[in-house]
């Protein structure tokens, strides 16, 4: 099994204790200082965000190998990573391992949905479209494919693990390869790009929701 490193596991210079402190433990006769506030775990959620997935995966790889994926992100990307290992700390080893195997899959199949520039799961307008019917979203998707392939890339790298999954086994082989081709352009979507996206692919769905069957 890979070495799980961590920015964590950085040697850092101890912080000298405060005179509180110092009362605290004189009256209490400890001999060691007070443990550190626990990170909130994201494992309680239902999937960890994109960064958080990322984090996660990068977090299992070993230390030599992961220091030199490091030094070819930009700053942006690193500070993101750092942050989200910080998130991250408290993820069992489990979890670490199968993030990584998934991005792996993920790679040798040769798709990887990149984290969007603006996304927040609690008020993102796609996921309320994944209770859409599953036929009906695919087939707006795969119409949108031939006018705006870069919308409906955005919008399966704005879907669940579970949905874009499902969508994307749909898809013809062609609209796949179209998307993908898509998909290098994600991270440099707007906020207000992508809330036209999503505008634009709601309004599709209400047209074909009120077309009659045939």
């Amino acid at each position: 099994m890979p070495q799980v490193v961590t920015f964590s596991t950085y040697p850092t210079v101890p912080r000298p204790m405060s005179p509180g402190a110092r009362r605290v433990l004189r009256h209490t006769g400890s001999s060691t200082r007070p443990e550190p506030p626990k990170h909130r775990s994201i494992m309680g959620t239902a999937e960890p965000k994109p960064a958080d997935r990322a984090a996660l995966a990068f977090s299992a790889i070993r230390p030599r190998e992961a220091m030199k994926l490091s030094e070819k992100l930009s700053i942006t990307d690193r500070q993101r990573l750092r942050e989200g290992m910080q998130r991250v700390r408290s993820a069992p080893r489990e979890a670490r391992v199968a993030a990584l195997q998934r991005l792996i899959a993920a790679v040798q199949a040769g798709t990887v949905f990149p984290a969007p520039m603006a996304h927040e799961e609690e008020s993102c307008p796609f996921r309320r479209m994944e209770r859409s019917d599953r036929a009906l979203l695919s087939g707006v998707l795969e119409r949108q494919i031939v006018t705006d392939p870069l919308l409906v890339a955005v919008a399966f790298c704005h879907f669940s693990t579970d949905t874009r999954d499902e969508l994307w086994a749909r898809l013809p082989p062609r609209s796949r390869s179209t998307v993908q081709r898509a998909l290098g352009h994600v991270p440099a979507v707007t906020h207000s790009r992508t809330r036209r996206f999503s505008t634009d692919l709601d309004a599709a769905l209400r047209r074909a929701a009120r077309r009659p069957a045939s």
